[in-house]
C-alpha cells in the first residue's frame, strides 16, 4: 500500500495535468448527489390549521432561498412571527391542530431565537405529550428548516407545533411544518457541504491568482515570503472595493466580477506555462487546505437551526457574541447597496469594526447574489463561512517562516503547525471568523518584513520591498480589527529600538504607508458614519458609552480617571490579575457557569475567555523558557533572532494593554497578537528544544482539545451529515497520527 501511494504521488509529480483531472474527477463524482437530487415536498397543514393567537401574526416573508420554492409559494404555507410594527414582540403562545406525520424527518420553518430561554418552538406528541425540541440555535432575521427525527414507534402518530414567547424582548416565528415525499440521494448532505467547500476553495483561489502572478515576477521574492507578499498585495487591493461600493454599488459589482473574470484568464495562463511552487509552498497550500477541510466538515456536519450560527452553538457556550455574521452581512449589504439601512446590529455602526475581511468576501458576495441567485441560504453561508476559514487559516504561512527562520526542517514545521492547529484558542478563532486572528497574522507579516539595519547580500530594492510590505501589513493589521493598533505600535517600536535609529529612513517610509491606507478608513466614518466609538470607549472605560451623552473617547476616558482614586485603579489590576488566571467567571457575559468544571460546555467558555486556562499545558514550556533562561536560537545560531524580537513586541504590547485596558475580557483578547505569539513560541519551544517534559506537555493539551472541543461535541450535538463527520474525522486522525509519531520519535530519541 505504501510503494502505491508513492508511486502515484510520483505520478502526479511528473504529470501534474494527471493530478487536476483526478482530482476533478473524484470532486465531480462527490457533486453528482448535490446537482442531481430534485426533492419533492408535502405541507402537513393547510392554511386554516392553525389555532387562534393574540400573539403571532401570520406576516413572515421568507426570501428565495431561505426554503424550497414550493414551500414559499403554496397559498397554503404560512410563516408566523411574534412580530409586527405596532406591537413588536409580545408575550404568548401559538398552537397548530393536530396533524399526522408519516415520514421521520419533518421540517419545520423557524425564525429568530427558537431555543432560547424565553422563546421556543417544538412538536408535541397527541400520544403521550413527547415532546421534540428545535436545537440550540439561531436564524435572525432568515427563515430556515430545521429537521426534527422522529422514532420509528411515533411515525404515523399525530402532533402539534407550539410556539411560545415568555418575553417581550425576543423575537421567535413558526412556519407550515412540511416533508419530503421522494428518497434523497445518498449522500446529498455531504455532497452539499462538499460543493460549499470546494466552491469556497475555488474562490480563494482566485482571489489571489492576481496576487501571485505580479508577485512571481519580483525576483525579490522566494518561498513562503512570496505569499506572504500575495496577502498584503490582496488586503490592500480588495480595501478600495468597500468605498467603490458604498458609494456606487453597480460598479462596485462589476469591479468584483472583472477580478474573478481575470483571475480565470491568469489560473489558465499560469496552468499552460506550467507554473511551479517550491516544496515549502506546497507544504503550506496543503496544510491550509487540510485544516481549513476539517474545520468545515466538522462545524457543519451538525444538525442546528442555522448555518451562519453553526460554529456560535455547536462550540457554546465559549462563543455567544454574534460578531462573525459582521463580515458576511457587511459584504452581502455592500453588494445590495442597502448598507446604510439594512444594517442589523442596532446601534453599532458600520464604522465601529474596519472592514478588510467583509471586503475579501466581496466579490464572493457578488456572484452568489448576482450569478447564482438559485442558491440556498445555507449554501450560501457556508461558502461565506469556508472563505473566511482560508482566510484566517493564513497564520500557517507566518509560523512556518518563523520555522524556517529558527532553523527547523520540513517534519518539524508541519508538527508546529498542526500543534497549533489543535489548540482551543487557534481552532475556535478561525472557525469564528470574527477577524481578530487575522490582524494578529498581518501583525505577523509587519514584524516578519520590519525594516532593520542594512543586510550584507541584500539589495536596496528588497529592502524597500520590505519596508513597503511591512507598511501594508501594519495597515491591514488595524484595517482588520482595530485593537491591532496597540500591536502595531508596538512591534514598530521594538524595530526603533532594537535598530537605534539605523533604519529610521525605511521605518519612517513604512509608517507613512501604513497612514495612507488607514486614513482614508478614518475620513470615511467621520464624515459618512460618524458613531460614538463604542469599542475603543469599552476597552479604556469598560463602559460602551451608549447610556449617557455622545461624548469623545478621550473626555470619556479623561472622565474616568478623574473620578477613580489610585486605590481603586490598583484594586482593578490587582482584579485583572485574578481574571487572567481564570476566576470571576460568573462575571462574565453570558451566564456561561457558576463553577467553571460544573460541565464539559463550561470549560470551553473557560479556556477562551481566561489566558491561563486558554494556553493550558503550553504554559510548561513558557515557565521552562522564562525559569531556564533559554533563549531559542534562530537558523544562524543567533541568540537575539526573529523569537526574541516576538517576546519583546508582545511583552511590550501586553504591559501596555493590561495598564490601560479597564474592560475585564480585554486583558488577554485584545490585540490577538499577544496571545497568538505565546502559543508560537511554547509550541516552537516544544519541537525545537526536544524536552521530554515539553514533549508531554503538548500531547497532554492536544488530547484535551480533542476530548473537549472534538468529541465531547459529537457525542452532545445531534449529527445531520454522518459522512461530513466521518471525512472530518479522518483528516484529524491523519494529523494525529503525524503528531504522535513525530513527538514519540522526539521522546524516544532523546532516551
Amino acid at each position: 500500500m505504501g510503494s502505491l501511494f508513492h508511486q502515484t504521488q510520483a505520478s502526479f509529480r511528473r504529470r501534474p495535468s494527471l493530478a487536476v483531472w483526478t482530482i476533478a474527477g473524484l470532486s465531480l463524482c462527490l457533486l453528482l448527489p448535490a446537482i442531481l437530487d430534485r426533492p419533492v415536498y408535502q405541507l402537513c397543514l393547510k392554511g386554516s390549521e392553525w389555532e387562534p393567537s393574540a400573539t403571532f401574526v401570520a406576516n413572515g416573508d421568507p426570501k428565495a432561498g431561505d426554503l424550497p420554492k414550493q414551500i414559499i409559494s403554496s397559498p397554503e404555507s404560512r410563516f408566523w412571527r411574534n412580530y409586527t410594527p405596532e406591537s413588536p414582540m409580545p408575550v404568548g403562545e401559538l398552537r397548530s391542530k393536530p396533524f399526522t406525520v408519516p415520514v421521520r424527518n419533518l421540517l419545520i420553518p423557524v425564525v429568530g431565537f427558537p431555543s432560547s430561554r424565553v422563546t421556543g418552538v417544538y412538536l408535541e406528541s397527541e400520544n403521550g405529550g413527547q415532546r421534540f425540541s428545535v436545537a440550540p440555535g439561531a436564524t435572525h432575521n432568515e427563515w430556515q428548516p430545521f429537521t426534527v427525527t422522529l422514532p420509528m414507534n411515533l411515525v404515523g402518530s399525530a402532533f402539534r407545533i407550539v410556539a411560545y414567547a415568555q418575553s417581550s424582548r425576543s423575537y421567535v416565528g413558526v412556519g407550515t411544518p412540511y416533508y419530503q415525499t421522494n428518497r434523497s440521494l445518498p449522500g446529498v448532505r455531504f455532497s452539499t457541504l462538499f460543493a460549499s467547500t470546494l466552491a469556497a476553495f475555488v474562490y480563494a483561489a482566485l482571489l489571489f491568482v492576481p496576487a501571485l502572478t505580479l508577485v512571481r515576477r519580483w525576483q525579490d521574492t522566494d518561498g513562503v515570503r512570496r505569499f506572504l507578499t500575495c496577502l498584503a498585495v490582496v488586503g490592500l487591493v480588495s480595501l478600495p472595493m468597500f468605498y467603490l461600493a458604498y458609494f456606487n454599488p453597480a460598479l462596485g459589482r462589476w469591479a468584483g466580477r472583472c477580478w474573478l473574470l481575470i483571475s480565470v484568464g491568469l489560473l489558465i495562463y499560469l496552468f499552460r506555462s506550467r507554473a511551479t511552487f517550491s516544496q515549502s509552498e506546497w507544504d503550506c497550500l496543503k496544510l491550509i487546505a487540510c485544516i481549513t477541510a476539517f474545520q468545515a466538515f466538522f462545524v457543519f456536519s451538525f444538525n442546528l437551526v442555522s448555518t451562519p450560527y453553526a460554529a456560535n452553538y455547536v462550540f457554546f457556550p465559549a462563543v455567544w457574541s454574534t460578531d462573525n455574521q459582521i463580515p458576511p452581512t457587511l459584504a452581502e449589504l455592500l453588494v445590495k447597496g442597502t448598507a446604510d439601512t439594512e444594517w442589523g446590529f442596532g446601534t453599532w455602526k458600520i464604522s465601529d469594526r474596519p472592514p478588510l475581511l467583509s471586503t475579501m468576501l466581496y466579490p464572493a458576495a457578488v456572484v452568489l447574489r448576482d450569478l447564482l441567485p438559485e442558491i440556498s441560504s445555507g449554501a450560501e453561508a457556508m461558502i461565506f463561512h469556508v472563505s473566511g476559514f482560508l482566510f484566517q487559516n493564513s497564520w500557517v504561512l507566518v509560523v512556518w517562516a518563523i520555522c524556517v527562520r529558527v532553523g527547523m526542517n520540513r517534519r518539524e514545521s508541519i508538527l508546529t503547525v498542526l500543534l497549533l492547529a489543535f489548540t482551543p484558542f487557534v481552532f475556535l478563532n478561525t472557525t469564528y471568523i470574527s477577524p481578530k486572528i487575522l490582524g494578529a497574522t498581518f501583525c505577523f507579516v509587519q514584524y516578519l518584513f520590519l525594516p532593520t539595519g542594512r543586510r550584507d547580500g541584500v539589495s536596496a530594492r528588497a529592502l524597500a520591498l520590505d519596508a513597503s510590505i511591512s507598511g501594508i501589513a501594519a495597515a491591514l493589521a488595524i484595517m482588520a480589527h482595530a485593537a491591532s493598533g496597540l500591536a502595531v505600535l508596538a512591534i514598530l517600536g521594538y524595530g526603533v529600538w532594537t535598530t537605534r535609529f539605523k533604519a529610521w529612513w525605511r521605518l519612517s517610509v513604512s509608517g507613512a504607508i501604513a497612514a495612507c491606507v488607514v486614513v482614508p478608513w478614518i475620513v470615511w466614518s467621520r464624515l459618512y458614519s460618524p458613531s460614538r466609538s463604542p469599542l475603543p470607549k469599552y476597552l479604556l472605560t469598560g463602559d460602551f458609552g451608549f447610556s449617557g451623552p455622545p461624548i469623545s473617547v478621550l473626555d470619556a476616558t479623561l472622565q474616568l480617571y478623574r473620578s477613580m482614586s489610585f486605590s481603586t485603579w490598583l484594586q482593578k489590576k490587582l482584579a485583572d490579575l485574578a481574571t487572567l488566571g481564570g476566576s470571576e467567571l460568573k462575571a462574565f457575559p453570558g451566564g456561561l457557569a457558576d463553577n467553571p468544571f460544573g460541565s464539559f460546555d463550561s470549560i470551553r467558555a473557560y479556556q477562551l475567555f481566561f489566558l491561563v486556562p486558554c494556553l493550558g499545558a503550553l504554559l510548561i514550556p513558557l515557565i521552562w523558557l522564562l525559569l531556564k533562561r533559554n533563549k531559542l536560537k534562530d537558523a544562524e545560531g543567533s541568540q537575539s533572532g526573529v523569537l526574541w524580537g516576538l517576546v519583546w513586541s508582545s511583552a511590550l504590547c501586553f504591559v501596555v494593554q493590561f495598564l490601560v485596558m479597564m474592560a475585564p475580557h480585554f486583558v488577554y483578547h485584545y490585540p490577538y497578537f499577544v496571545i497568538l505569539v505565546w502559543h508560537v513560541i511554547a509550541v516552537v519551544a516544544v519541537v525545537k528544544l526536544r524536552v521530554l517534559l515539553l514533549q508531554l506537555a503538548a500531547m497532554l493539551n492536544y488530547l484535551g482539545f480533542i476530548i473537549y472541543w472534538i468529541v465531547l461535541v459529537t457525542i452532545k450535538v445531534p449529527v445531520a451529515s454522518v459522512l461530513g463527520l466521518t471525512s472530518a474525522y479522518a483528516i484529524l486522525l491523519a494529523g494525529s497520527v503525524i503528531v504522535v509519531r513525530e513527538l514519540f520519535a522526539a521522546m524516544t530519541a532523546k532516551q
